[in-house]
């Protein structure tokens, strides 16, 4: 059992820019690198018949640091209103993951990217509804990726919708589905051959009142 915690903290710049050709808004965005430097906080490590714990085999040991920079991106959004009741998004997210600090590991990256579609419909002045999906394309392998948080491919599935209640008062409920990409391999750090498996389903609900005055 490997129960460990990291914290870093970094500064990045944000650019953006939009542009307005009603109906359709254009809008775009690049960040840049920001260095992370996680420092390890272990609080148990331990196998079950070994001597050593799980993490000792990967060098995460208590006060050790690691860099693991978040990478530079670059964003593109577009939203068309169809007509008062309909609009339509999309955008395109690529991350720059070779090009990122990590210890090394960028070496074994590619190039990420994520491409979203959503509709919002308005169904009269006091209600209107939204559908979407993203799909994420991480760049990493399974061999490679971050064992307690493994970057997985995934699409992801969402739907919301929003209760006007009056001037003052909105209500939100949502709900998506992300549904990851497994993968696996064959881990020999120890010494012995380990098929480790990395998988996740992630269901998720929101509710929230919004009141203004």
């Amino acid at each position: 059992m490997l129960d460990q915690e990291e914290n870093a903290n970094g500064w990045g710049m944000i650019f953006g820019a939009g542009i307005d050709l009603d109906p359709i808004y254009i809008g775009m965005k690049y960040e840049t690198e920001t260095s992370l430097d996680f420092r390890y906080k272990i609080k148990q490590d331990t196998v079950t018949g070994l001597p050593y714990g799980l993490g000792q085999t990967r060098g995460i040991v208590n006060g050790a640091e690691h860099e693991r920079n978040l990478p530079a991106l670059f964003s593109i959004g577009l939203a068309y209103t169809v007509s008062p009741k309909l609009k339509i998004d999309a955008g395109l997210i690529y991350y720059f993951h070779e090009d990122a600090g990590w210890g090394g590991d960028e070496q074994f990256a590619e190039n990420g990217w994520e491409a979203a579609l959503s509709i919002e419909y308005r169904f009269n002045d006091n209600i209107k509804g939204s559908i979407g999906y993203l799909h994420t394309s991480t760049g990493m392998d399974a061999q490679h990726a971050l064992k307690e948080a493994p970057e997985l491919d995934a699409d992801s599935y969402g739907a919301g919708v929003v209760y006007q209640v009056n001037e003052g008062i909105r209500i939100d409920l949502g709900a998506a589905l992300v549904d990851y990409k497994s993968g696996s391999y064959v881990d020999t750090s120890s010494g012995s051959a380990l098929l480790i498996g990395l998988n996740k389903e992630v269901i998720m609900f929101s509710a929230g009142i919004q009141y203004c005055f």
